[in-house]
C-alpha cells in the first residue's frame, strides 16, 4: 500500500463534479491571492505544503448515484488520511448531478454530521427563497434546467433532493434559526437571495463551529474565499501533478493576450444548453462565422479518420486566417435546436466531446495559437484528455462564471477560456471575442 504524505489541517479541499465547476470555484480563491491547486483524486497533499486550497474534478455528474457516492467517498477518505479536515462540496447552481449522494458521501467519509448547504448563486440571479430554488425568478424545474437533456431537474424545493438519503434535511430561512450547538446530524439547507445573505450564514456557522463542511456553488466559494483572507505564497507547487495538474495562480485579474491575438479566437461549443445556443445565435447575428458540424457526423467513432474531419480542420484554419474568429458548434443554432438536442438514444455525448478534442488537436497541429474558448464541462474535460494536458494554470475571471487558464501540454501552451453551458447573458460570447481579439468585428 502506498504511504500517504501528510498535508495541513488548515487546507481546504473542494470537490466538483465537472471541470468547469472545478475551475470557476477555484478561481474565487486564486484571485484573492490564495494558493490554489487543481489536482487529481489521488493527489499527494503533503507535496503541496504551501497550498491553501485544493480543487478536484471527480467527473461524477453523469455517473449513477451509487457510483458517484463511491468516487466521492474514496477521494475524501484519502484526503482525510493526508490530514485535510475542511471541505467544500461544489454543487451545480442548476441542481444537476448527484448532489444528494455526493454530499452524503463526504459526510460519511469525513465523519462530519452537519453540512451547510447553500445552493444559491445570487450574483447571477440564482436564488433560494421560501425553500424554493429560482433561476432568473422562475422555479428551477420550470426553467431551462427542467428541460436539460442529460440531467433534467424535476424538483423545485431544494430539500426534496435528499428525500431518500440517510441524513435529515433541515430548512432555514434565517441563519439565526440554526441551533448554536447542533448535535443532530443534518443537511442544513439555507435560503439566500443576495450575497449578503450568504455572508450572514457563513458568519453564523463560523461562530458556532460548524464550518468544516459546506456545500454550494461559486457564489458560496466567493464568500468563503473572502473569509479565508488574501495572501500570496512565495513557494511554488511542484510540477508533474496529476491532470488536471497543480497550478501556480495569479490574483491580479490581468487578461493575457487581450491586446493582440494575431492567430485569432476559436470557440468550441459542445454544450446543448439553450443559454449557450442563444449566445451562438447572437454572435452569428453580429457577423461572426459559425461552423456547425452535424451531430450525426461528429458522433461517429470513425470521424477523426474521415474526409469530413480533414475538411473541418481546413475550414477552421481558413476561417481563422481570414476572419480571425471561428465558432464551432455541434448543433444547429436555429430556434429548434434546444428542442431536438439530445433526444436520440444513438447520440453519445462523450464521443462527441472526444471528437471535438481531436478536432481541436488537428487544428492546432501546425503551430496555431488562437485564444480558445471551450463551452461545457464535458467538452473541456475531453479536450484536456485528447491534448494530453499536463497542467491547467488558473489566471483570472474576466467575466462572472468565465475562467481564463493557461493550458499546458507536453509541447506547448495555450490561453483558454472556459464556462459552463448554462452561464451568461446572450451577449457574453461577443464581449469576450471583442475583448480578446482586439475589437474584431
Amino acid at each position: 500500500m502506498t504511504e500517504l504524505s501528510i498535508g495541513s489541517k488548515r487546507q481546504l479541499l473542494i470537490l466538483a463534479d465537472d471541470l468547469t465547476g472545478a475551475l470557476d470555484t477555484g478561481i474565487q480563491f486564486a484571485k484573492r491571492g490564495l494558493r490554489t491547486s487543481v489536482v487529481g483524486v489521488e493527489c499527494e497533499y503533503g507535496a503541496y505544503p504551501d497550498t491553501d486550497v485544493f480543487v478536484i474534478d471527480t467527473e461524477s455528474r453523469h455517473l449513477s448515484g451509487e457510483d458517484a457516492y463511491g468516487v466521492l467517498y474514496r477521494a475524501v477518505k484519502r484526503a482525510c488520511a493526508c490530514g485535510i479536515a475542511r471541505f467544500l462540496k461544489k454543487t451545480d447552481s442548476g441542481l444537476r448531478g448527484n448532489i444528494a449522494a455526493e454530499i452524503t458521501a463526504v459526510m460519511d467519509a469525513a465523519g462530519i454530521g452537519t453540512v451547510a448547504f447553500i445552493p444559491a448563486f445570487p450574483q447571477i440571479n440564482r436564488t433560494v427563497v421560501g425553500r424554493i430554488s429560482y433561476i432568473d425568478g422562475v422555479p428551477i424545474n420550470k426553467s431551462v434546467y427542467g428541460a436539460d437533456p442529460l440531467n433534467p431537474v424535476s424538483i423545485e424545493r431544494v430539500a426534496d433532493l435528499f428525500a431518500d438519503q440517510k441524513y435529515r434535511a433541515a430548512e432555514y430561512s434565517d441563519p439565526k434559526e440554526f441551533p448554536p450547538h447542533a448535535d443532530e446530524e443534518q443537511i442544513a439547507v439555507f435560503d439566500s437571495a443576495a450575497k449578503s445573505d450568504i455572508e450572514s450564514i457563513v458568519g453564523v456557522l463560523n461562530e458556532c463551529g460548524c464550518s468544516r463542511l459546506y456545500a454550494g456553488c461559486a457564489g458560496l466559494a466567493d464568500v468563503l474565499a473572502e473569509t479565508m483572507g488574501s495572501r500570496r505564497a512565495g513557494a511554488q507547487a511542484p510540477e508533474g501533478a496529476e491532470i488536471p495538474g497543480g497550478g501556480e495562480v495569479s490574483g491580479d485579474g490581468e487578461i493575457p493576450g487581450a491586446a493582440e491575438v494575431p492567430e485569432g479566437f476559436l470557440v468550441i461549443c459542445g454544450s446543448i444548453s439553450p443559454v449557450s445556443l442563444q449566445q451562438l445565435r447572437y454572435a452569428a447575428e453580429q457577423g461572426y462565422k459559425c461552423l456547425c458540424i452535424p451531430v450525426e457526423t461528429i458522433n461517429e467513432t470513425v470521424f477523426p479518420e474521415s474526409d469530413a474531419f480533414a475538411g473541418c480542420v481546413s475550414r477552421i484554419r481558413m476561417t481563422l486566417a481570414e476572419e480571425k474568429v471561428c465558432i464551432i458548434s455541434t448543433e444547429s443554432i436555429g430556434e429548434k435546436a434546444a428542442e431536438s438536442a439530445g433526444t436520440s438514444a444513438d447520440i453519445d455525448p462523450g464521443a462527441i466531446a472526444a471528437n471535438l478534442g481531436k478536432l481541436l488537436g488537428g487544428t492546432l497541429s501546425e503551430g496555431l495559437h488562437p485564444v480558445i474558448m471551450i463551452i461545457g464541462g464535458d467538452t473541456l474535460f475531453h479536450i484536456t484528455e485528447e491534448l494530453s494536458c499536463r497542467e491547467l494554470q488558473l489566471v483570472s475571471e474576466p467575466e462572472r462564471g468565465v475562467v481564463c487558464v493557461k493550458m499546458k501540454t507536453a509541447a506547448d501552451e495555450y490561453t483558454v477560456l472556459t464556462k459552463s453551458g448554462g452561464f451568461g447573458d446572450e451577449q457574453l460570447l461577443v464581449r469576450l471575442i471583442r475583448s480578446f481579439s482586439g475589437g474584431s468585428q
